[in-house]
């Protein structure tokens, strides 16, 4: 007998971060899915001491929300 609980962890939303960037020249990167906005946000800092050329740099965050599905 399986029982659901408001608090399941399987419910809740899961949310991904990824660092987007644009360098001179227009060459455009995506980091790989990372697990919170504090990774996602040291990463980011990590590629502007890296590189001198940003043109732009924005986090995103995704969200995948659990349906019901019966």
């Amino acid at each position: 007998m399986s029982v659901n609980s408001e608090n399941d962890s399987s419910e809740l939303p899961k949310e991904w971060w990824t660092v987007a960037y644009t360098r001179s020249g227009g060459r455009y990167s995506e980091t790989e899915r990372l697990s919170s906005e504090k990774t996602a946000k040291r990463k980011r800092q990590a590629i502007l001491n890296t590189y001198d050329d940003i043109l732009s740099i924005e986090l995103i965050q995704e969200t995948q929300l659990a349906w019901d599905s019966e």
